[in-house]
């Protein structure tokens, strides 16, 4: 099982192919799609899942760049190359709600991403029950958001909160926003990672929390600490 603190699969699986570790049910790629640089981590089996302790899924890494040392125009462009990258998980879900979850601790900086990004969303969804007129002439989807913030603060695990809103709004599509670990300096500021397979707060870490996950399950991490 690996036990490299990092939560970018990259990170991960780079550590063993550098030990020359044979990756079975793991596959890298690597491309450019438009402005960004794009790694994707594809874990195909339970037994890639085992070995660098990830669940099944897709997992891609997006090289940003130094932004804050870049002209706006350029910082337009990646944004719109990255939405290109976001559309079609999103839009087949269009016609729900979509649920935008800030994790994290907004009083440390390096755990802020979540709530702020919470901050600078569009939520809509009252909207649309509101002023539907209104709503149509926005021309966006219907959108609400949270922020858990985290177990210390509230007493609460982000994952019960989360779970509890999604009953009762019954989005079409969760969204879960939230810094990540990394091992290497390289990657830090720059680097996001999209993946379709949940996510567990503070893994990255070693402050495993319950996991968010499609398949709960199948995480590998902790089978039997936490019930699905």
């Amino acid at each position: 099982m690996n036990t490299i603190r990092s939560d970018l699969a990259i990170e991960i699986c780079k550590n063993f192919s550098e030990n020359e570790q044979a990756l079975p049910g793991i596959e890298c790629t690597r491309e450019r799609r438009g402005s960004l640089n794009l790694e994707t981590v594809t874990i195909s089996t339970p037994e890639g899942a085992s070995l660098v302790s990830k669940p099944i899924g897709k997992y891609v890494t997006i090289d940003c760049g130094r932004l804050w040392m870049e002209h706006r125009d350029k910082i337009k462009q990646k944004l719109l190359d990255f939405c290109d990258l976001l559309r079609p998980m999103i839009t087949p879900q269009s016609k729900g709600s979509i649920l935008v979850a800030g994790l994290g601790n907004e009083s440390i900086t390096a755990d802020a991403i979540g709530p702020i990004a919470v901050k600078n969303l569009i939520v809509t969804r009252h909207i649309r029950r509101e002023r539907p007129q209104i709503f149509d002439d926005l021309g966006l989807c219907e959108v609400c958001a949270m922020t858990p913030g985290v177990l210390g603060q509230t007493g609460i695990e982000s994952a019960d909160m989360i779970r509890s809103v999604v009953e009762q709004v019954k989005p079409q599509l969760l969204v879960v926003i939230d810094a990540l670990a990394s091992r290497e300096l390289s990657h830090l500021v720059n680097t996001i990672q999209i993946a379709n397979s949940g996510i567990s707060p503070g893994s990255g870490i070693g402050n495993r929390r319950p996991a968010l996950s499609p398949r709960p399950w199948e995480f590998p991490l902790f089978p039997s600490e936490f019930p699905p």
